[in-house]
């Protein structure tokens, strides 16, 4: 599960701890993360077909091990008895949006 996955890695979003390597990483990782209805979705799919060793849909291109724009600390926050962090991704650059 998710949840357990988030509760037994460490590393950061973004922090790579496997190789990756892709042509047109972007547009694969764009392509395919649409496809999942939340990032949630998009990480159990990640795991169920091989993730984090295997990344066959091109969704961490990182290599962070955590799929599309999938964030562990809310779990690790809650299991620790924290406020949850809350992490709000958007694609695209947040200083020309809008023009």
């Amino acid at each position: 599960s998710i949840v357990a996955y988030a509760l037994a890695t460490t590393n950061v979003p973004g922090q790579a701890l496997y190789k990756r390597m892709g042509i047109a990483a972007q547009a694969r990782f764009d392509k395919n993360c649409a496809k999942y209805g939340g990032d949630d979705m998009a990480q159990e799919a990640f795991l169920d077909a091989g993730g984090p060793q295997v990344d066959r849909y091109g969704m961490d291109p990182d290599g962070d091990g955590f799929a599309c724009y999938w964030d562990p600390r809310p779990f690790r926050a809650a299991r620790a008895g924290q406020s949850p962090v809350v992490v709000v991704e958007t694609p695209g650059d947040a200083a020309t949006a809008g023009n």
